[in-house]
């Protein structure tokens, strides 16, 4: 049995001209074929002294960041990537790697923080950063896998999921279509299939979004997408 047809993109006439996405992960490389871009990136890096920002040290040691990465190019081609890697010799990372890579990710100038990694561990740190990038005008997008889980349940915050087969932006409201992800036949699963995935195509269809409107208005972006 095949998997049905896949949902239209929203927006597909537009590519995320002109949108920047930082992808605060595992780092991004930038070479690789699924990529083949030029992209910049930074490394938050805990020494003896504390948290250390290295510019160019953004190479990716595990993939996660390079699949989102891959992912977000393929379904919005003209958005700027850039890499933020928050994980060190594991492909993990601690709350305050991850609160500063968000609120670098800001201040570089990102439109849109992709943030594939999530806990449940409540984290004032990642709070207070997440405060810090909506206030800078930016949006953010993360797994939300189940209840609880941060970045993705904060206030602002535009939380992804798998639902039935299909990738879903979650708000208050309870969910909403994402975009071009098949529903698929029981049993089966494509290779980009899970919530961090489903983070990449919904910050994908923000980017086409963003560019289409000349806006980040998530109440806006939110009644363009056909409920669930």
């Amino acid at each position: 049995m095949s998997a049905i047809a896949a949902i239209p993109l929203c927006f597909a006439e537009h590519e995320g001209r002109g949108i920047t996405v930082a992808v605060v992960d595992s780092g991004i490389n930038f070479n690789h074929p699924h990529l083949a871009l030029s992209g910049r990136g930074f490394a938050v890096v805990r020494e003896e002294e504390g948290l250390v920002i290295q510019p160019g040290a953004h190479a990716d040691r595990y993939g996660h960041g390079t699949c989102c990465a891959a992912l977000l190019h393929a379904l919005a081609p003209a958005a700027a990537i850039m890499a933020v890697r928050v994980t060190s010799d594991r492909p993990t990372t601690d709350a305050e790697r991850l609160a500063r890579g968000i609120v670098l990710g800001a201040e570089e100038g990102a439109n849109i923080l992709l943030v594939p990694l999530g806990t449940q561990t409540v984290l004032t740190l990642v709070k207070e950063a997440v405060s810090f990038a909506l206030g800078r005008g930016a949006a953010v997008v993360a797994p939300l896998p189940g209840p609880g889980v941060q970045p993705g349940c904060l206030p602002g915050v535009l939380g992804a999921q798998v639902r039935d087969g299909v990738d879903v932006a979650l708000d208050g409201a309870g969910a909403l279509w994402a975009d071009g992800h098949a529903r698929e036949a029981p049993g089966q699963r494509s290779n980009f299939y899970g919530p961090s995935l489903s983070a990449a195509r919904v910050a994908a269809a923000l980017a086409r979004f963003a560019e289409a409107r000349q806006s980040l208005d998530l109440q806006d972006f939110k009644k363009t997408l056909p409920v669930l």
